[in-house]
């Protein structure tokens, strides 16, 4: 028999807190990997892979030589025990080496569309009319992405809300002051950070923008952060700016990173650190019950 399944669209949600930026990756691997776990053997036929930002309308096909050419799945033994089957498994190895899978994980995709064609026992009745299907043991595609953190990045924006309420201060109210952020960075990269004010329904009010950024780390001459970098950021609460936060049930914070270094790609190591302190100084009025 054959089937036909696509094109069909499943959600990539990997990148969801990215908003905006660029991001250039030195080296991506990809495991495209084909569990079977059924009592036939297979011919598959990926005749499309896409990987699509709706946000921005992008969108790039897979460029490799799986593409259009059928390879083969073994089939499943049975085991006579549990569990019922041994699956068997077939890898594609997709890198920058023999593809364009950079250039469709630097769009940061939010859905992949794909396409095949499977001919299920393509070579007869080989098994003596042993073959065998179990309900939870599918055939299984899986699709593991790796990639080393050596990058480049301009303005790589990640966004991510969380929850505020200052009325439930009933004892006094803030009356003018400021947000300060003492940061210590051992990473590469400055940092820009700005704060949305948002309603209950995440509806934006407005915008704290801060005065500086986070500075880098310098690197040496291998391109290797060896010390941290001291940065003071200031986020002004002027009266609206304070009648805003009074009204906000959610804040939206915004950081966007650019490596230093560039062009060059900067790898990423396990022992850089990003220290962060912030501080209130305010003017505050007090109740007195």
């Amino acid at each position: 028999q054959q089937f036909s399944f696509g094109p069909e669209t499943t959600d990539f949600n990997v990148f969801d807190k990215i908003i905006s930026g660029s991001l250039d990756l030195d080296q991506v691997n990809v495991n495209l990997v084909f569990e079977n776990g059924i009592g036939v053997d297979a011919r598959l036929t990926l005749n499309q892979l896409e990987a699509v930002n709706t946000n921005t309308s992008v969108s790039a096909a897979l460029n490799h030589s799986i593409i259009g050419n059928a390879f083969n799945i073994n089939r499943a033994q049975q085991t006579f025990t549990v569990p019922e089957v041994n699956y068997t498994a077939n890898n594609i190895s997709i890198t920058t080496n023999n593809s364009n899978i950079d250039q469709m994980i630097e769009l940061f995709p939010n859905e992949l569309t794909y396409a095949m064609n499977l001919h299920v026992n393509p070579l007869g009745n080989i098994s003596g009319n042993n073959d065998f299907v179990f309900k939870k043991h599918p055939l299984k595609a899986n699709l593991n992405v790796e990639f080393p953190l050596s990058l480049i990045a301009n303005q790589l924006t990640l966004s991510n809300i969380t929850s505020i309420n200052l009325n439930d201060e009933k004892k006094g109210q803030i009356n003018s002051g400021n947000l300060v952020l003492f940061a210590e960075n051992g990473y590469p990269f400055n940092a820009s950070i700005s704060l949305d004010l948002l309603d209950d329904a995440n509806n934006y009010i407005t915008t704290i923008n801060a005065t500086g950024m986070i500075s880098g780390a310098p690197l040496n001459s291998n391109l290797r952060a060896t010390s941290k970098q001291s940065s003071k950021i200031i986020f002004q609460l002027t009266p609206a700016i304070i009648n805003h936060l009074y009204q906000s049930k959610n804040v939206r914070i915004n950081v966007a990173f650019t490596t230093l270094g560039q062009p060059q790609h900067i790898k990423i190591y396990d022992d850089y650190q990003l220290d962060i302190k912030i501080v209130g100084d305010f003017s505050y009025k007090v109740n007195a019950e």
